[in-house]
């Protein structure tokens, strides 16, 4: 893959709690250099209820010929789904879950569901993502208040059966498709050590979970080498 037109297409997935924004910025420097790019799910739904109607919303944006995925935080557990149901030559998961081997793949780690229990109203919908954690932790993640703000407007709402739902992961995704791990920082540590468990290209870049916003084109050039190394070896 020496020239960026002979690239698949390269389908930057968003968690179901943000939204495509968060990956703009990456989309605008890959295209400025050639790379066919698009954004899924492209807009978010008010409210997150359950598994079904994550995926149908990633699937709708993306076409039916060959893609590569990069996959951000809660979007990685939908990879295996994904690549049930399009033509996927590869997948980079960016500081993201990574989908069982088989079986019930949980929405959320268990340590999170007591604090986020507390959050939810009556009807146990939760506040917006950018509620779920203190104000001054969630700014750090981004490199202004105006780039926070395009970021976290108009955020779904997530529903607590969400969170405790699970999406049944079919066997034998691991070697259907080549894959590669970008970590920001160790805040994913235990997937970035699955991942080299598992053989795959990795990178780590010093940063926080949306680090994509923070530094688009280092974030860009190291999917770039990334994506290259994993469909090499598809």
């Amino acid at each position: 893959m020496s020239d960026a037109q002979d690239w698949p297409t390269v389908v930057l997935v968003a968690s179901p709690f943000l939204g495509a924004s968060c990956w703009q910025p990456v989309a605008t420097v890959l295209r400025a250099a050639g790379h066919r790019v698009l954004t899924t799910p492209a807009s978010s739904p008010d409210e997150v209820r359950n598994p079904d109607q994550v995926l149908d919303a990633i699937v709708e944006g993306i076409p039916d010929t060959e893609i590569v995925l990069v996959l951000h935080s809660n979007a990685g557990l939908y990879a295996a789904a994904i690549a049930a149901r399009r033509a996927v030559r590869g997948m980079v998961f960016v500081d993201a879950g990574i989908p069982a081997d088989s079986g019930a793949q949980q929405l959320a780690p268990k340590r999170m569901l007591g604090h986020l229990r507390a959050l939810a109203d009556s009807d146990g919908l939760l506040p917006a993502w950018d509620r779920w954690f203190d104000a001054a932790d969630i700014a750090e993640l981004f490199p202004d208040g105006r780039t926070q703000q395009r970021v976290t407007a108009g955020l779904p709402r997530v529903s607590l059966r969400y969170l405790e739902s699970h999406l049944e992961i079919e066997p034998g995704w691991l070697d259907a498709t080549a894959a590669a791990y970008l970590a920001f920082g160790d805040t994913y540590q235990a997937e970035l050590d699955r991942a080299q468990l598992l053989g795959w290209p990795t990178a780590v870049l010093e940063g926080r979970h949306l680090h994509m916003v923070i530094d688009p084109e280092a974030v860009a050039a190291e999917l770039l080498v990334l994506i290259r190394a994993c469909c090499a070896s598809g």
